[in-house]
Order: structure tokens, then C-alpha cells, then sequence
């Protein structure tokens, strides 16, 4: 079988920039303290359970701290309320926030100042989207993802439009086009997609238009993946996404000739080696 990879596929510059941080953190840790990260840091299990092994742990409730502990705020962000509390708490805390999902928290926290109204295009459980929002004034601020929801939103004379990084541009594009007639006197449509993910969302798209079949890679809880796993099913009816090799099946593959190989930003380039090589064997 002839199997095709994505070129975008493999850890983003921000996951990246994540991994880094914790690595120096563990390897610097001589006093054997707590070392924890602001939830998963990374939506893949296998990577999260490797980090268990290392001393690392995922931390949901941050009252648990200990002044001393360290802790290594994941690529989403978290809000300016929960920094506060960290430096309260005398942690020691080491800011892994994309520095993309830094310039939007920066946008949002700015607008909202000069009175707009702020429609940020996400879901609103996730840690990006709940760190954006908590730099938003006075709760002017509503959070849409659908067509359908934004067409609730009700007139507003100043308005700007912002949307999660991970969200693709096509949604954006949609929301932005339902929002716009509804705004008085001003709209300010500022699109904060990630570029590495829109480039990556476009590969898949266009790999999906030419295999058999298509394998998206990532952790089932992670937004981005999930998306890619969206984009290609549309295309290509035959697309799996699975978080391992341990999900393959052979049957899958039969009597098919070219595959396509995708990941999302959270999943490392030797699994989706790993797994081009199993389906060569098939």
C-alpha cells in the first residue's frame, strides 16, 4: 500500500515550546519538589502518562498547591484571576502559553476596554476559550460556535469578532457573515485562527480528496484533532481517528491502494511514524 503523510502533521511550534519548558523543569528540579502542569499539557494520553512516570502530573484543582510546588502552565492559557492566585500561593509558575493565544487574551483584554462588545468564536469549555474570556471586561462578551447560535445574538452598535486558534476558518468566516448585519455603527472582524493549524486543516482536506483512506492521529479529547477527523470525513467517508497504533485494524486497509496520514498539534511525529510503518507491513 502507498501511504501518503501529511507534512503539517507532528507537534505544533506551541506544544513544542510546552514540552520544552516541562523537560527543563524536571531536569532542574534537584530539590525533588511537586512538579505539576494546569490540567493535561498536551491533549494525548500516551505523552501525559510518559510525564507520570518522570515525576509530572496533571493538576485540575490549583487550591492542592503548595508554596514551592512548580508548575507549568500549558499552550492553552489560563486566565489573569488564576496567575494572580499562583503568585499568591508563592508557586512557582512557568508560563508555556502560545504565544498566539497570548496576542488574543491581549486583543481581547484591549477591546473590551474600549466598550466592544466582544463575540469570541469557540467552545466555551475549553481552556483557551475560558482563558480568553477572563481577560474581557465587565462580562460584555458572548461565546458562539455555530451559525445558528450567532443569529441569536442580539444587535449591539459596537461589536469585534474573535475566535478561538484551533476553530478552522471556514467557521470563522461563517459566524463573521451571520454577526455582521447585525452591528449598528461598528464591527471590528479580527481573525485569530492559527495559521499552522489552518495550513494543516487545508492539507488534510486535500490529502482526504485523494486516498482510499485516511488516519487522523491524536488524543480523542483534543479540539484540533477532532476538527482534522471533521474536515476529512467529509471528504472521505473511510477516515478513522485513533489515538494509537493499538487502534488500527487491518480489515480497514483491504483492497485499498493509497492511504493518507495525519496528525493533530498534540501528537508526537514517532507515532505517526510508527503507525506509517504498521500499515506498510499490512
Amino acid at each position: 500500500m502507498d501511504i501518503i503523510t501529511s507534512r503539517y502533521a507532528g507537534y505544533c511550534t506551541g506544544v513544542t515550546r510546552a514540552i520544552k519548558t516541562l523537560d527543563t523543569v524536571i531536569k532542574e528540579n534537584r530539590a525533588g519538589n511537586n512538579i505539576y502542569t494546569m490540567g493535561p499539557l498536551i491533549h494525548n494520553p500516551k505523552v501525559i502518562e510518559s510525564y507520570k512516570r518522570k515525576g509530572a502530573y496533571p493538576l485540575n484543582d490549583i487550591n492542592l498547591l503548595k508554596p514551592g510546588d512548580s508548575i507549568v502552565i500549558r499552550s492553552h492559557g489560563v486566565t489573569p484571576q488564576v496567575m494572580d492566585f499562583l503568585k499568591e500561593k508563592k508557586v512557582k509558575t512557568f508560563d508555556a502559553t502560545c504565544p498566539f493565544v497570548l496576542k488574543v487574551h491581549k486583543l481581547a483584554k484591549d477591546l473590551s476596554s474600549k466598550g466592544y462588545y466582544i463575540v469570541l468564536i469557540g467552545d466555551k469549555n475549553h481552556p483557551e476559550v475560558i482563558g480568553i474570556k477572563g481577560n474581557i471586561n465587565n462580562e460584555n462578551y458572548v461565546i458562539v460556535d455555530s451559525v445558528e447560535e450567532s443569529a441569536k445574538i442580539s444587535p449591539q452598535k459596537k461589536i469585534a469578532l474573535l475566535s478561538q486558534t484551533t476553530r478552522t476558518e471556514e467557521n470563522f468566516k461563517l459566524i463573521s457573515k451571520e454577526i455582521a448585519g447585525k452591528i449598528k455603527d461598528e464591527v471590528l472582524i479580527i481573525n485569530t485562527t492559527c495559521k499552522t493549524a489552518e495550513l494543516r486543516q487545508n492539507e488534510v482536506a486535500e490529502l482526504a480528496g485523494k486516498v482510499d483512506i485516511m488516519i487522523i492521529v491524536g488524543g480523542k479529547n483534543s479540539a484540533n484533532t477532532t476538527h482534522l477527523a471533521e474536515i476529512s470525513k467529509n471528504i472521505q467517508a473511510r477516515t478513522y481517528h485513533i489515538e494509537s497504533a493499538d487502534d488500527l485494524e487491518r480489515e480497514w486497509f483491504k483492497n485499498l491502494k493509497l492511504a493518507g496520514i495525519s496528525g493533530g498539534s498534540s501528537t508526537p511525529h514517532e507515532d505517526i511514524n510508527e503507525i506509517r510503518e504498521i500499515i506498510e507491513s499490512f
